[in-house]
């Protein structure tokens, strides 16, 4: 070694014990800080999230009950309102000048009931001279007939003797009809609805005199949406329920096979006959049009459960249904359709017979998560 060299071996250590020891400590600080912050750099910046993915976060938590299917005889629920079972605008057939309203407004009539009366004018007198021409001329058919016979009498003035006479009976029975139309009469038993005519008034051919509705039975319309437009079936019994809790039976009388383009429903109507029931005649009789009625019409039995309605959610495509969670621990969704609604829940169909129904938090997780289900007793005991 040079004596240089030897030289600042000698003098290193003598340097370094002059130097403070509080900075020898912040110089090795520093160091192994920078040597930490580059392992980071170099091990790769995604090293702290890699830990904290590495971490295992819990399923969420949700309550469950297992549902189970049962046989039930369901009905199809129809909200509707009430129509006449007839209405008919009776019109005058003939002119003339009105002389007598027997009937009032609102007033239940009979079948063949006198409404209006015209004024009978010359109808009498024109009846009577028909009759007597008819009469002339079917004794002149007659000797006409008896000259023929005897040869004194052609062919053709019989004929023309006939005509004659059929001339007069076309005569006679129009002026015989013009008369009887002078009395306007109901054409069934109900309700006059509409007089617009009083004593004095000049009516003609095709004014109206009197609106009359059907008393035989009301009818009850609604709407059934295309699901189950097949399970109506014409003749079919349906119960209708009214506005004050009153029951009533009818049949299914029409099921219309076009759909309303607005709304993809089809019209179902249900009548409520009364002929031969007298207390329910009257019942049908303090009916009017337009009341609002429920139709419950009895379905084929099927499996359903029984739910709250609490529990129903919507699909992201809008669909009625609820979540559940499948053998996998996977929330799943299943549309369902409402077959009867209860003060203590709903049934309903388009379940498994068998499902685990998410009782509580469905409204926080999705389709296809992976969750922990609680079930009532287990939660509990917890």
């Amino acid at each position: 070694m040079s004596d240089r060299s030897q030289e600042m071996a000698s003098r290193g250590p003598r340097f370094l014990r002059r130097v403070p020891r509080s900075y020898l400590l912040a110089v090795v600080v520093v160091v192994v800080a920078g040597g930490w912050v580059a392992s980071g750099m170099v091990g790769g910046k995604n090293a702290p999230q890699k830990q904290i993915a590495s971490q295992t976060v819990p399923p969420p938590r949700v309550m469950a009950q297992t549902l189970h299917a049962q046989e039930r005889s369901s009905q199809l629920v129809l909200n509707g309102e009430t129509e006449a079972l007839r209405t008919v605008v009776i019109r005058a057939e003939t002119k003339g000048t009105v002389s007598a309203v027997p009937v009032l407004k609102g007033q239940k009539v009979d079948a063949g009931a006198l409404l209006v009366r015209l004024a009978a004018d010359d109808r009498p007198a024109r009846l009577a001279q028909g009759e007597a021409l008819l009469n002339e001329r079917t004794i002149a058919e007659k000797a006409a007939r008896q000259l023929s016979k005897q040869g004194y009498r052609s062919t053709l003035k019989v004929a023309e003797a006939k005509a004659d006479l059929e001339a007069a009976r076309a005569q006679v029975a129009a002026a015989r009809l013009d008369l009887l139309r002078t009395a306007i009469k109901a054409p069934f038993a109900g309700y006059v609805d509409a007089l617009p005519v009083e004593v004095g008034d000049y009516l003609a051919v095709g004014a109206p005199v009197a609106t009359v509705i059907d008393s035989a039975g009301i009818k009850v319309v609604g709407e059934v949406s295309e699901r189950d437009a097949a399970h109506v079936v014409m003749g079919g019994p349906v119960e209708v329920t009214l506005p004050d809790g009153a029951h009533m039976a009818a049949r299914v009388s029409y099921v219309s096979r076009i759909a309303e383009p607005s709304t993809r429903t089809f019209r179902v109507e249900a009548v409520v006959d009364a002929t031969g029931q007298p207390s329910l005649g009257e019942a049908v009789g303090r009916l009017a049009g337009g009341m609002t009625a429920q139709l419950s019409l009895p379905l084929k039995s099927r499996r359903v459960q029984h739910l709250s309605p609490a529990l129903l959610t919507l699909s992201d495509k809008g669909e009625v249904g609820i979540k559940a969670v499948d053998g996998n621990n996977r929330v799943v969704f299943y549309p369902v359709r409402m077959t009867t609604d209860t003060t203590k829940g709903m049934w309903v169909a388009g379940l498994p017979d068998t499902v685990t129904v998410i009782t509580v938090g469905q409204e926080f997780v999705k389709v296809g998560e992976t969750v922990q289900p609680v079930f009532a007793s287990a939660a509990g005991a917890g």
